[in-house]
């Protein structure tokens, strides 16, 4: 899903861009860095950080990586500690205001790399959300499961309490009726 989200996004981008003037950044450096980090999203879960940081980076030139930026942002987010996820955030807000600065992406005024940025920090607090849920999903199971085996454990033990009980009976009924 990631992938084709990708894909989607790069082709919108090229898409929406082909009406624009000169850029200067070549179309061919742009297809193929943007048609790299479509690739990289099927190595996001295996390196995160990598990735994201690729991705990051070739936002720089390229406006279909600075999409797929945030999917890797997001993957980022679920899978390691909020110090790394707080990283590769400021890391992805700084390159896309030097992309601004430096005037690579001239279709994008202050505002859109502004709102670019609360984006970076939306999709960030998201993955950690979702990060917390299965944690908290997971620490719930385990406890759950930890009780189930308690609970078994425990009946066992009543059960050969029981049957402890009952042969002491028994055996002491015995032994009246042999003393008699």
């Amino acid at each position: 899903l990631c992938f084709l989200l990708a894909v989607g996004f790069t082709v919108v981008i090229y898409v929406d861009d082909r009406d624009r003037p000169a850029e200067p950044v070549p179309l061919a450096v742009d297809v193929g860095l943007g048609g790299l980090c479509c690739l990289g999203v099927w190595l996001r879960r295996r390196w995160p950080v990598g990735f994201a940081v690729t991705a990051i980076a070739f936002s720089f030139l390229s406006s279909a990586a600075g999409g797929i930026a945030f999917i890797a942002l997001l993957t980022v987010a679920v899978r390691r500690r909020p110090a790394v996820v707080g990283a590769v955030t400021v890391a992805a807000a700084l390159v896309c205001t030097a992309t601004v600065l430096a005037g690579l992406d001239t279709s994008m005024p202050w505002w859109q790399a502004a709102l670019s940025i609360v984006f970076f920090a939306t999709v960030a607090a998201w993955g950690m959300f979702i990060r917390a849920r299965r944690q908290l999903t997971q620490s719930l199971r385990e406890r759950a499961e930890r009780s189930e085996s308690d609970r078994i454990v425990q009946a066992r033990q009543h059960e050969r309490l029981r049957i402890a009980r009952e042969m002491h009976d028994v055996l002491a009924h015995r032994i009246s009726l042999v003393s008699l």
